[in-house]
């Protein structure tokens, strides 16, 4: 059943600004790009010309396989056939004030407010999907600057559209009816957040609006555009550098980006302006925090985030990872990952295999699953496209409110890693259609993906040669050890970061928090010692979320081997984990809902690290005589 849009507001409207860009799962996009011609106001889904440099496309969709046609009546269109339009956030805005003076004076009945309140459910829905459909298009050519404005202008919009939700809200919860509100539309928490008013005050919007354009210029800094990278190959260095500084100025961040790329200097040049963002970003924070009553914006993040553990057990969990994790990777590193990633690489495979292949093999795992990926081909609810010079790296999972749909987006590499990469994806997209994008845990969101990457490795065997098999199991669960370890790293210097004071953020402090985190990693500080390891788009544009990853690969690994011990028990815990049916559950209450257990519980990370010791080595790290083990890392 569709979840309401009332449980979908209730939910956001804390986190309205933090969460906007992690609901789409986390794609850093660029911001940056150079000039085109068009400027229409209602462009279709191509956003403009096809730069004529562009690395040609694999023409594969022909020969992608789509089931026969089935109604799954969620009221989906196929992709191609979604457009787009700016959202007019004030004609929006007006509207929401509008039902909020109608709840104020109550002269109507209930009956008739509430039915006012859902006639704006379409425009809160379309304003989210078009957000959703720029972040797509800016994302498939970073280099067009129709899509780069879209995607601003809607970023720069959410604050004030969220302000009206919210005061909405308050009014709701003051109003005579509130608990036929609450119970009959808005959801458990109405009262309790709102009876005393909302957060988004003049001053946190003015905040919030200067933290958008700090990361807006990070974002903007991060990549290289495209006409830099072409130019190199076929201009001198002297004319490309003189096109940027007559078109941006010479103090531009679009002519640093050119003077990097074309100089070799990237690294120094770009560290030293996020260095200078970062630091300001710090201290900006700390006053959002401080407005809303948060001692630490760490405080604040956990908040947002609706973490429902607490900062000393995220605390013991690092602890953890350093005495578990760390020694047998470093081993395992040394003997086995080392010696076998240096001779052997993964086979080449095209996106029309990957993409039938991933329909096959989750029609014979799971009929429901197999059912899931039947409705995004059916609809072309995807955008997979081998990875290219105007093309966002990486990939997200969106979701589009008016159509019911969720959306992956992936650059791929062309070999046979990307199964996992899709695979992880498609548990973002599975979970989003099973619980029409229901508000959840991030942890749990997380989960969501990671268990099923894990769970479908175990399934390629009858796909994939033995050779290709050992390749991406190695590589998986090496890559579960290195999540641990570097992950926990960047979770560990966040709070070393913020715990410094606002007059103590420089650059100087900053590395010898990177330098203490470090050491308690194992890292070695020949190299990990400066702040620039940390320039990540996490820990610009997404504070506090790198625990997620941590957190939630240990239960993602429990299913892995429940999986491999026990046929179907891993996949029986991966359903009960992602079908939610619209039940609001902490992280916590949905692992042992599912028959798995909490990452925070004492002995699972030494028990997680050494099955995947024995897994991979074919002996054990870790006794069951807590006394051995300790000698064993001793030496």
């Amino acid at each position: 059943m569709q979840k309401s849009i009332s449980a979908k507001i209730i939910s956001l409207a804390l986190a309205l600004i933090l969460l906007f860009s992690l609901s789409l799962c986390l794609v850093a996009c660029n911001k940056g790009g150079d000039d085109d011609d068009d400027s229409s106001e209602n462009q279709n889904a191509e956003g403009g010309d096809e730069n004529e440099n562009s690395k040609p496309k694999e023409d594969y969709h022909s020969k992608v396989v789509v089931p026969a046609y089935k109604d799954f009546e969620r009221g989906t269109v196929d992709f191609k056939d979604v457009s787009y339009s700016r959202p007019d956030f004030e004609a929006v805005i007006a509207k929401i004030l509008s039902v909020t003076d109608v709840i104020e004076e109550n002269t109507l009945t209930f009956e008739e407010q509430i039915r006012k309140i859902t006639e704006l459910e379409d425009d809160y829905n379309n304003v989210l999907t078009m957000y959703a459909f720029a972040n797509i298009y800016n994302s498939k050519d970073s280099s067009s600057k129709y899509w780069n404005d879209e995607y601003s202008y809607i970023t720069s919009g959410y604050p004030k559209f969220a302000e009206s939700i919210e005061d909405m809200f308050v009014a709701a919860a003051n109003s005579p009816h509130a608990e036929r509100f609450e119970e009959e539309y808005f959801g458990d928490e109405l009262i309790e957040k709102y009876k005393d008013g909302g957060k988004f005050t003049d001053e946190m919007i003015e905040l919030w609006a200067k933290e958008e354009a700090l990361e807006s210029a990070y974002s903007s800094l991060s990549t290289a555009t495209v006409e830099v990278t072409y130019r190199n190959v076929t201009d001198s260095v002297d004319n490309i550098l003189a096109f940027y500084r007559d078109k941006y100025g010479e103090t531009s961040t679009e002519y640093l980006k050119a003077y990097t790329v074309c100089m070799g200097e990237y690294d120094e040049k770009v560290d030293e302006k996020s260095l200078e963002i970062f630091i300001d970003l710090i201290k900006l924070r700390h006053e959002i925090a401080s407005e809303l009553g948060h001692n630490s914006y760490m405080d604040y993040g956990y908040e947002v985030l609706d973490r429902d553990y607490s900062k000393e057990q995220l605390s013991r969990f690092l602890d953890d990872v350093c005495e578990y994790v760390v020694p047998a990777y470093l081993r395992l590193k040394y003997f086995v990952l080392t010696p076998y990633f240096m001779s052997n690489e993964p086979s080449e495979i095209s996106l029309d295999v990957l993409i039938n292949n991933g329909y096959t093999l989750l029609s014979e795992v799971d009929s429901e699953l197999g059912n899931i990926y039947h409705y995004m081909l059916q609809h072309g609810l995807y955008d997979i496209e081998l990875s290219e010079t105007n093309r966002n790296d990486g990939a997200f999972t969106t979701y589009l409110d008016t159509y019911n749909a969720p959306f992956i987006f992936m650059s791929a590499s062309g070999n046979v890693s990307d199964y996992s990469t899709l695979f992880h994806e498609f548990g973002h997209f599975a979970d989003g259609y099973i619980n029409y994008n229901s508000q959840t845990s991030i942890d749990c969101k997380e989960l969501s993906s990671q268990g099923l990457e894990y769970l479908m490795l175990l399934k390629l065997g009858d796909t994939l040669d033995a050779k290709d098999m050992q390749y991406l199991t190695l590589r998986q669960l090496s890559n579960a050890m290195e999540t641990l370890i570097y992950q926990s790293f960047y979770a560990k210097l966040e709070e070393l970061i913020y715990e410094l004071p606002s007059d103590s953020i420089t650059e100087e402090k900053l590395n010898e928090q990177v330098v203490i985190a470090a050491e308690k990693f194992g890292l070695n500080t020949e190299y990990v010692n400066d702040i620039s390891v940390a320039f990540i788009p996490h820990i610009f544009l997404y504070p506090f979320y790198v625990q997620s990853y941590a957190v939630s690969v240990v239960p993602a690994l429990e299913l892995y081997f429940k999986e491999l011990e026990n046929e179907r028990s891993g996949l029986m815990s991966y359903r009960i984990m992602i079908e939610r049916n619209e039940v609001d559950l902490s992280f916590e209450e949905a692992l042992e809902n599912a028959f798995l257990t909490s990452p925070f519980e004492d002995g699972i990370l030494r028990t997680i690290t050494d099955k995947i010791y024995y897994h991979l080595s074919g002996q054990h790290i870790y006794s069951e005589d807590k006394n051995q083990t300790d000698n064993l890392n001793a030496a």
